[in-house]
């Protein structure tokens, strides 16, 4: 019987403290066809020593293990791109290396995903932090109401993480990560891939334990340089879809993505010159125009963020209800 290969890849870089167990949990999986690709980007601790001994306690998985190292720190979407390019299986799933998987992670995937026949597989996840676990269910909707939810962004999870995907999605699709897009840069690619996804199902279990506890990572680290690699990848999105026939179909979910961008750089106090001089998009319907003007104007934030936080609502209403 011929198995669907599954590459997973893990991006690696100051993760010492966590990674020993992601290893473990990727090397303790049930299904056996599974090639695993961790990628160096120039860890500066013992993160690389630590999986190499985690991996050597499983003989009958280290010929399926690829350690890739950069010569250089070049960022997580660099390390991801490096993982994609060396996979080989059917399908892709990335695990960051200092979350967790249920040990029948991979095998339950698969089993959907050949049952189903779809492109993309999605799971839930616990989110784990300092205050305790947060169980997350997958989202089930219509594709076009789930590719709209990802554009708001906030909503629904949009991480590499929780998905198996069909490798050539990847590959047909010519889908890349932004090298220098670290934080956003699940954001840069998710809502393209979805864009080609024929069909997506979903494992109705929390089989991913997301860190939300790492102080060192991208998301817990924000400055104008993140807000910087934020609207790159709405720059991203927006030129992938401006290109296609299906941009006035999410045009008011593309305007609440902006609109979050612009949000999102008065909230963390980001020069608002950064925005203006680095967007190269805008909304595209009346709405979103009105709202964003709103959003950037000199109405407090408190007030602004209500005004848009209502619109989103009325529009996932209006989406739910026709999908």
């Amino acid at each position: 019987m011929i198995t669907m290969k599954v590459s997973i890849i893990i991006p690696v870089w100051g993760v010492a403290q966590w990674v020993e167990e992601c290893a473990e949990s990727l090397m303790r999986q049930t299904y056996e066809d599974i090639e695993y690709i961790f990628v160096d980007d120039c860890s500066p601790d013992d993160s690389v020593a630590i999986i190499r001994r985690v991996v050597s306690r499983y003989a009958t998985r280290t010929d399926n293990v690829k350690i890739i190292g950069h010569d250089r720190n070049r960022g997580v979407a660099a390390a991801r791109n490096t993982g994609t390019d060396a996979a080989t299986g059917d399908a892709v799933m990335h695990v960051d290396g200092d979350d967790r998987v249920r040990e029948d992670m991979v095998a339950l995937m698969v089993a959907e995903m050949e049952r189903s026949g779809s492109d993309v597989v999605e799971c839930g996840y616990v989110k784990e932090s300092d205050d305790g676990e947060v169980r997350v269910s997958p989202i089930i909707c219509s594709d076009d109401t789930y590719l709209r939810l990802l554009l708001c962004q906030n909503l629904v999870h949009n991480g590499m993480w929780c998905r198996l995907m069909k490798r050539r999605l990847f590959t047909d699709g010519k889908i890349r990560f932004v090298e220098g897009v670290n934080y956003g840069d699940d954001f840069a690619v998710i809502p393209r891939l979805m864009s080609l996804c024929k069909r997506r199902t979903v494992v109705n279990e929390c089989l991913y334990y997301y860190n939300n506890k790492n102080e060192g990572s991208y998301t817990h680290r924000l400055n104008d340089r993140h807000c910087s690699e934020y609207i790159e990848a709405m720059n991203t999105v927006f030129g992938y879809f401006a290109g296609r026939e299906e941009l006035k179909r999410f045009s008011s979910a593309l305007d609440v993505a902006m609109v979050n961008v612009s949000r999102h750089t008065r909230r963390y106090g980001s020069d608002p010159q950064v925005l203006m001089r680095e967007a190269k998009f805008a909304p595209l319907t009346a709405m979103g125009r009105i709202i964003g003007t709103i959003m950037a104007g000199r109405l407090p934030l408190v007030a602004a963020n209500y005004v848009y936080l209502l619109w989103r609502k009325w529009l996932v209403w209006k989406w739910t209800k026709i999908s």
